[in-house]
Formats: structure tokens, sequence, C-alpha cells
């Protein structure tokens, strides 16, 4: 039986690679690489990836996240699994900005609402030509794909699966500031940012707003307060931004340490997905 996993994340600016053992119920980070994303033609790219993973690795699981993904939590009455897809497809059909028949379409059920009064599901779409593409561009450099999953999902492995807190864990990106609020491991909110340069130069000034607005809308949501905030991705290396956004948030704010640097969290929680189970 297989334990090793590779996760791949291909960010805008870095593409980064982790490669995980698991171990008697946990795991072992074997290998990190990472190289700039290369800005010309598709063949580019597959040659920046020949050389972050050797084709005798495999299999990879991939991301999708940015602006590629819709993503929508909505609350429906709890339904029988025909009702709710039926519930799911009307939803979907009403913000999908492409014909349903361009679009992967996923839903995942996260939980009752309070009192079990709901159902929390988490409604997603992507393009197919952009899923298609994508594997193309990995056969091309000589990698079979295990599965594409979404980089929030990855970040929440890392860093809100086991937890009983609740939490906006906020990866800094080049061009995307993606944020997550997990409450007792229960996925609340999703969203995605767009960033600017000269926001992250300066912190969280350009999202810092947007990013408070999401913590306002969960505490409204849920009757509850997030009680820390985690960051993670290549924008959170810079020095001071975990001050200056504890006192713009008025939350605790921590640089998340998991096995592997920050800038490395979405690989890590890409290859967990198949290392964990």
């Amino acid at each position: 039986m297989n334990n090793r996993f590779t996760g791949l994340d291909i960010g805008t600016s870095c593409i980064k690679a982790v490669e995980i053992e698991a171990v008697d119920g946990g795991f072992k980070v074997l290998s990190l690489q990472k190289c700039p994303t290369p800005a010309g033609p598709d063949e580019e790219l597959v040659t920046a990836l020949k050389g972050v993973i050797p084709s005798s690795h495999g299999k990879v699981i991939a991301s999708v996240g940015g602006d590629q993904v819709i993503y929508r939590i909505v609350r429906f009455p709890l339904l029988s699994g025909k009702e709710l897809e039926a519930a799911v497809s009307y939803e979907m059909e009403r913000f999908l900005p492409s014909p349903a028949e361009q679009m992967i379409i996923r839903h995942v059920c996260l939980g009752t609402g309070q009192e079990g009064t709901g159902q929390d599901v988490l409604l997603l779409a992507v393009s197919k030509a952009a899923i298609y593409h994508y594997y193309k561009l990995l056969s091309r450099a000589g990698l079979v794909v295990e599965a594409v999953d979404l980089s929030a999902f990855a970040l929440w492995r890392i860093y809100g699966r086991k937890t009983i807190d609740s939490r906006a864990i906020i990866d800094l990106g080049a061009k995307f500031t993606t944020i997550i609020i997990v409450k007792k491991g229960v996925i609340k909110l999703v969203r995605v940012l767009p960033n600017h340069r000269e926001s992250l130069d300066a912190g969280l000034n350009g999202v810092a707003e947007e990013i408070r607005r999401s913590l306002i809308y969960y505490a409204n949501q849920e009757e509850t307060s997030v009680e820390r905030v985690i960051l993670s991705g290549g924008g959170s290396k810079q020095d001071g931004l975990p001050g200056f956004a504890q006192t713009f948030l008025g939350v605790p704010v921590q640089v998340g340490k998991p096995a592997v640097p920050p800038v490395f969290a979405v690989a890590a929680g890409l290859a967990l997905r198949e290392g964990m189970r």
C-alpha cells in the first residue's frame, strides 16, 4: 500500500511541492520543493514542474483556488438526498456565471445549524475547461493527478481540522487572499479577495477592512466571535504583520506553524488529503 503522498500548489508567484509519508496515524515530511512560477507560455510551466517534482513520484494531489472557484455556504432545511440535490442545483443556477454544463459542480454538507434548524452546505463550482487544461499541463510534466482539491480545504486540514475554538485562517498569496473561518473544526465561511501589490507591501491595508467585515459577518451569523487569526502563505513572512493585523482586527494573530513553513501550508494540506485517511 502506498503511504507516500505529494501535494502540489501552483501559485501565481511560486510553485510549491510537499511529499509526506503516513506514519502511525500521523505523517512525516520527506521533502519540500519550490521554484518561481514562470510568467511565460505553458511549456515553461511544464519544464518548471519537471524540476520541482520528478516523474518518479508518480501521483500528485493538485489544487484549485483563487478566482477559479466559486464558493457559497447556504443553509438549507433538513432535506433527503434527492431533495438536497435538487435544492443545490436550483441554488447554483442562481449565481453561476456560465451555463451549468460548462462547470464542475459539487457540494459538501458541513453540518446542522443552531438547534438543528437546518443544514449548512458548501456549494462549489469551477470551469471544466480550467480543470481539463490543468490535467493536460501536469500530464505533459509526466505527472499523474490523483485528485484536484480545493486550496481552502488544504488550509483547513493544516490549521482547522482538529480545533475546538473559532478561528480565521488567512492565506496571503501574491494575487489573492483566502479567508476561511472554522468553528470547532467545521468550515463556516470561505472568501477570496483580490490583492493589489501595494496592499501587501503595506501589510493588510488593502484587504484588512474586508477581512474585518468577514469577521463581523461571522459573529452576527453564529452569535460568537472569532477567537484567533492564523496567517499563512508567502505574505505572512512580512516583518511586523502579525502585530499590525492584531491591532487592526482586535483579535490575537499568529503566523501558522504546522510541520512545514507557512508558504508550504497548501501543498502540505493537499498531501494530507490522502495521507490522513
